[in-house]
């Protein structure tokens, strides 16, 4: 499997963070056992061969205020572990992607889309393409004014959590070029894309290209999608595109640095 060496390095550190994460197992032992077989099936999934873009998006059974409260906990003590040296920014790499993609985004799937729409909370609401974008990055753990990130374009946006150097910039000639040229070039992770007009994140798995936004257009609701076949995606002329998870980013994040307009 493409990942099984990189897991290997991330067993220790991942299972002792990863505990806090279950909702519905009572004891610790219960809790480590469940994680490691959840943690081996998403990467199963995710190496799997597939005929199309597949994306687990089945919501975590606690609440969201439950599970940002546990995705808390994970943070500390994956903080704790990184200083000490027991663990190297691989791991917190895998931490923020694997939380991000299954245990945060799965709630906000289905919220209305308006212009001005800026709702803290998922489903109560409504929420514009930028404000999902710094919403979500907020709640797990990035310190940033939501609001300030969400108001700017959506270059300034990537600029904020990478080296302008780190920007990669494609060209969208016709429908599906950018995509077809970002699947041939760039490596799985997660990533923060940007448009003429509009913000979102694509997350690259052996699956395909699955890009996740606040569309506005049908059904003008956050979604993921694939983004070869995306009209939001495809209907612009330039693609921004910066991996969240640089070093710049999780330096900053794992530190609780602020994060400030550039």
């Amino acid at each position: 499997m493409r990942y099984s060496n990189k897991m290997r390095n991330y067993t220790l550190g991942i299972v002792l963070i990863m505990t806090f994460i279950s909702c519905s197992i009572s004891s610790k032992e219960d809790k480590d056992a469940n994680y490691t077989i959840q943690v081996l099936d998403t990467i199963a999934k995710t190496n799997s061969t597939k005929q199309k873009v597949v994306l687990e998006t089945e919501i975590p059974s606690c609440s969201y205020m439950e599970t940002l409260s546990n995705l808390k906990k994970g943070k500390l003590q994956l903080q704790v572990d990184y200083n000490a040296g027991r663990i190297k920014l691989d791991s917190v790499e895998y931490f923020f992607i694997h939380n991000l993609v299954y245990e945060i985004f799965p709630y906000w799937y289905g919220t209305p889309w308006t212009y001005e729409g800026h709702t803290n909370t998922p489903n109560d609401g409504e929420v514009a393409c930028g404000y999902f974008v710094s919403t979500t990055l907020k709640h797990f753990g990035m310190k940033v004014n939501r609001y300030k990130m969400a108001q700017q374009a959506a270059l300034t946006g990537l600029k904020m959590i990478a080296p302008s150097n780190c920007i990669i910039k494609y060209s969208n000639d016709s429908f599906g070029a950018a995509a077809n040229k970002i699947h041939a070039q760039v490596k799985p992770g997660i990533y923060m894309v940007g448009f003429d007009y509009h913000v979102g994140f694509l997350y690259i798995d052996t699956a395909g290209l699955h890009f996740i936004h606040s569309n506005y257009l049908d059904p003008v609701a956050v979604v993921h999608e694939d983004a070869h076949n995306s009209p939001a995606f495809n209907n612009t002329s330039n693609v921004y595109l910066t991996k969240i998870t640089n070093s710049y980013f999780l330096k900053k994040w794992i530190r609780e640095d602020t994060f400030v307009v550039p």
